[in-house]
């Protein structure tokens, strides 16, 4: 590709668009569809490993190993948080992961056990959106997921406005603080992949 001073010029704008927009923004328009440049996100943890609570330096090394092990397979990522069954944690949002397969095998490391997938879908042109989808590994084999019981397929997100006041089950973007696990939890999101969730 040759690069011409109107393409240098595109990629200048877009690159300060991208820096004009909170991360809020960033993940909401990720998650509705928006970005031209993501197809499918993964979001996931290596922390409370198959959702048990573990101590808060465990789950630090935990999410270090899973940032490192993300950059060495060349998956870009951005930092989330979540708290679900009242256990909080914090998790990453691979962006472009290559394929489910991958994903699995990251589950798998870290033994988590699930993950959101989602993929964009072109409704019509110029109206993209992502579906989302809960799949849980299935360790009674050596590779392998499913989607797990109960949960649906959705392309609903919920934003900051709906999930006030939401007591578990919900994602956000950290924010520093100081004490406990809630003083980091900035704007929030949700997917309602089961029905409660609704």
């Amino acid at each position: 590709m040759k690069l011409t001073s109107e393409k240098l010029k595109s990629l200048i704008m877009e690159v300060l668009d991208e820096a004009r927009m909170s991360k809020y923004d960033r993940v909401m328009a990720i998650l509705r569809g928006e970005d031209p440049n993501v197809d499918t996100i993964a979001i996931m943890s290596a922390q409370n490993p198959m959702a048990k609570q573990a101590t808060a330096l465990d789950n630090e090394y935990l999410k270090r190993d899973l940032e490192k092990a993300a950059k060495a397979r060349g998956i870009k990522f951005l930092r989330v948080g979540g708290n679900f069954m009242g256990i909080f944690e914090q998790s990453v949002m691979l962006i472009n992961p290559p394929d489910k397969g991958v994903v699995d095998e990251l589950n798998r490391q870290f033994k988590q056990w699930g993950f959101v997938w989602g993929e964009k879908i072109t409704i019509e042109e110029g109206n993209d959106k992502m579906v989302f989808t809960m799949f849980s590994i299935d360790y009674k084999n050596d590779m392998g997921f499913r989607r797990d019981p109960g949960s649906h397929q959705v392309s609903q997100v919920m934003d900051n406005e709906l999930m006030q006041g939401v007591p578990s089950d919900y994602s956000y973007i950290p924010k520093a603080g100081q004490g406990g696990p809630g003083s980091k939890v900035g704007k929030r999101f949700g997917i309602p992949l089961y029905e409660d969730e609704e």
